[in-house]
Parts: C-alpha cells; sequence; structure tokens
C-alpha cells in the first residue's frame, strides 16, 4: 500500500502546464488545514473525456525564496524532507537548472522505484517558479528498481510584505486513485504535510 501511495503523488501532471483543452469546473475547496499548511482541490477538465482534481498546497515560510531552494539543490537537505525517499542526489547544477535523482523506500515485496527529475526555475514579478519535469532517460536505470517515467509540476515562491514567503504548490492527477479517496485522500495528507513541515523547518534554520 505505501508503494501505491508515493506513486499517487508522484504521478502528476502540474496545474498552468496544461493543453489548451484544460477547463476549470469549481472553485479551490480547502479539505486539510494542520500546523499553517492547507491543501485544496478543485474538479477540472482536460479534453472530453477526463475529469479529475488538481491539488494545491500552500503553506508560509519566514526565509527568502533563496533559503528555500537551497531545499531542492543540497542532496543532504532535499533527502531530509522529501517524503517516503531513501536516498536523493543532485547528479548536475547550474544556476537556473539542476537534475536530481531519488530513491524511494519501498518495503519489501515491493520492487524499488526511483524518479530522475530537470527542475527549472524562473522568476517574473518578483515570483520564484520552480518546473519539475522528468528525465527517465538521463542515467541507466537500476537492477531491482523501476523508473518512474510522468512527473511534472511546478512550485511558487511568493514574497510577502512581513518578509516571509508563500508557498505554493500544485499538481493535478492523471491517473484514477488506487484506493477510495476516502481512505487515499487523509494519508496522501499527512505524508505532504509532513513534508512541508520539515521543508519549512529546514529553510527557516538557514543563515
Amino acid at each position: 500500500m505505501i508503494r501505491f501511495l508515493i506513486l499517487a503523488i508522484f504521478t502528476i501532471s502540474s496545474g498552468n502546464i496544461f493543453p489548451k483543452d484544460y477547463a476549470i469546473l469549481s472553485e479551490w475547496k480547502t479539505d486539510k488545514t494542520s500546523d499553517g499548511i492547507s491543501i485544496s482541490y478543485r474538479w477540472v477538465t482536460i479534453g472530453d473525456t477526463l475529469k479529475t482534481r488538481e491539488m494545491k498546497t500552500v503553506l508560509h515560510i519566514y526565509a527568502s525564496p533563496e533559503a528555500i531552494l537551497k531545499q531542492f539543490k543540497s542532496n543532504e537537505k532535499l533527502s531530509k524532507w522529501t517524503a517516503g525517499s531513501r536516498n536523493c542526489s543532485v547528479l548536475q547544477s547550474s544556476e537556473d537548472e539542476w537534475i536530481t535523482y531519488t530513491l524511494y523506500d519501498m518495503p519489501w515485496p515491493f520492487t524499488s522505484n526511483d524518479l530522475v527529475t530537470l527542475y527549472r526555475k524562473t522568476i517574473h514579478n518578483k515570483i520564484t517558479r520552480i518546473f519539475i519535469e522528468s528525465t527517465p532517460d538521463y542515467i541507466p536505470e537500476k537492477a531491482d528498481t523501476e523508473r518512474m517515467e510522468h512527473y511534472r509540476g511546478h512550485w511558487d515562491l511568493i514574497p510577502e510584505p512581513d518578509g516571509s514567503t508563500r508557498v505554493e504548490f500544485c499538481t493535478t492527477s492523471f491517473t484514477k486513485p488506487v484506493f477510495p479517496r476516502f481512505i487515499q485522500d487523509p494519508i496522501l495528507q499527512e505524508i505532504m504535510i509532513d513534508s512541508m513541515i520539515k521543508l519549512r523547518k529546514q529553510a527557516e534554520e538557514e543563515l
């Protein structure tokens, strides 16, 4: 079950990176709030047949966007806050682009899963956006490890007048829930909130 829940988080595509036939069907509705972190959903359609939910996680971090970015570009820092990971490595890095490798901790008898992702940073009107897209062919697959192939997402880091940064992480699932949503959602939300708490703590401790 843990394996499928982690896959449910990471087999996603980002809001605002949709084809032209993407349409919003409802307003955002907050489903979970804990420790200053909110998780909201709205319904969208893509094409003529796919109706699914877009998820948005929002929190405030009392640190600069630069301090938050450091949490994405360090092997040690990324490993500490990424949900369900056994190992995170930054394979290549420049100012605006970097590639990471993540190995997820799957219990026996499940096959281990890994993910190779390209991060691209842009800044527009003082908002830092981090696009994320899987690059499964960047390195060879490992034996006994299943490579995740379809992943896109984005983070927005928005400076606030009080010195904090509003952090938004938007995703939309293109797969049917593995379990009924009343079972799956609370577990996924707890994993997400735990990760965001760790991200916030680490960023706020940056000198």
